[in-house]
């Protein structure tokens, strides 16, 4: 089925979409005010915070997403494109997703780590209305995942990025957005500090649908980042 890809100029034309998406010019870094200078070499030291969004503000901000065509992915992307907008000033802002890699039928039952990641470039800019945003967002998401068999690793050889050991090629923020729970799981209402982790990111957010709750647990680079400049994030 792979192959079939190739040989069919698939695989051709994905690589040209993600090509053209990073290939005309400077790829944009998140410059977003850090507590510590950044270590010359990437150290992995982590910690992580959970928050909720819940009652009123959940269904709220589900509502908003339904009633513009948006999943919760899209929702939760625009808002963090937003956030950073805020911070940053920045109108070119570039967040990585998991793709969960199974496209084929036979892949579904197979035992093994299919996921591939995928870049998301979007361009948050002050006269636009959130919802207009939205739309975008949501716009480039179904691009974005319908072109996802481009393996990161080859986008990033073939763009020939140079390559800094402080910091991760293309983008330093990712997102995970799962809709279910695991079994037996007890989703905390309210604020928690949770352990420290390695962190392979500068912040990873984790958003899972908790019942009528959206649980967002935040992954962080400590060794730039203090633990209140996260929660004062988380409240933003």
């Amino acid at each position: 089925w792979q192959n079939r890809l190739f040989a069919s100029g698939v695989i051709k034309a994905q690589e040209d979409y993600w090509l053209k998406l990073y290939g005309g010019g400077p790829i944009p870094r998140l410059q977003l005010p850090a507590d510590n200078k950044r270590p010359e070499v990437f150290t992995f030291a982590g910690d992580s915070y959970k928050f909720m969004l819940a009652g009123e503000n959940a269904l709220k901000f589900r509502e908003l997403g339904a009633r513009h065509g948006a999943t919760l992915y899209m929702n939760i992307l625009a808002a963090l494109n937003t956030l950073f907008y805020k911070y940053s000033g920045q109108t070119d802002i570039i967040i990585g997703t998991g793709a969960a890699g199974r496209r084929h039928a036979d892949l579904q039952g197979i035992i093994g780590m299919f996921i591939n990641t995928l870049a998301m470039r979007n361009y948050p800019v002050a006269d636009k209305t959130y919802e207009l945003f939205l739309k975008e967002v949501a716009g480039r998401s179904v691009e974005a995942f319908e072109n996802q068999d481009v393996q990161f690793e080859d986008l990033v050889d073939k763009l020939d990025l140079e390559r800094d050991p402080s910091r991760n090629p293309l983008f330093d923020v990712t997102m995970v957005v799962q809709n279910f729970m695991k079994a037996g799981e007890d989703i905390q209402t309210t604020q928690e500090k949770d352990h420290p982790v390695p962190a392979k990111f500068d912040m990873t957010f984790f958003v899972e649908e908790a019942g009528e709750g959206i649980s967002i647990g935040i992954e962080y680079y400590s060794a730039i980042f203090k633990p209140d400049t996260i929660q004062r994030l988380a409240s933003h």
